[in-house]
């Protein structure tokens, strides 16, 4: 697994630790859902506003990214575990380390419909 692929990967572990395992509460404020009801079961977050690059590319703006462009099942998984087995599943299925060169980019983007 490539470097980036892995960088993806470990974000995104911490994002779920510190919303579903109960992380520290000024960690937990940072990060809001979208309220739209639409939406709203989706568990979509919301992406922070962000003027320069410097901040789109910072971890709360890029992982927010990466979380919304998952799979609904793969965003409601009821454990780290389970998370953790369907990404990497996810990224293994889809080519994703071929297909998409740095951590900026989106994982839905790059699959093909």
């Amino acid at each position: 697994m490539r470097l980036d692929t892995r960088q993806n990967l470990h974000m995104l572990l911490l994002l779920y630790n510190l919303l579903r395992l109960q992380g520290p509460q000024y960690f937990q404020e940072s990060w809001t859902y979208l309220q739209t009801s639409r939406l709203a079961s989706m568990n979509l977050l919301e992406i922070p506003r962000h003027r320069t690059r410097i901040y789109g590319d910072s971890y709360h703006v890029s992982v927010a990214r990466l979380w919304n462009s998952l799979q609904r099942d793969i965003r409601d998984s009821p454990s780290l575990g389970s998370l953790k087995k369907l990404l990497v599943k996810y990224i293994k299925v889809t080519s994703f380390y071929s297909q998409v060169v740095g951590w900026k980019g989106s994982f839905r983007r790059t699959l093909p419909l």
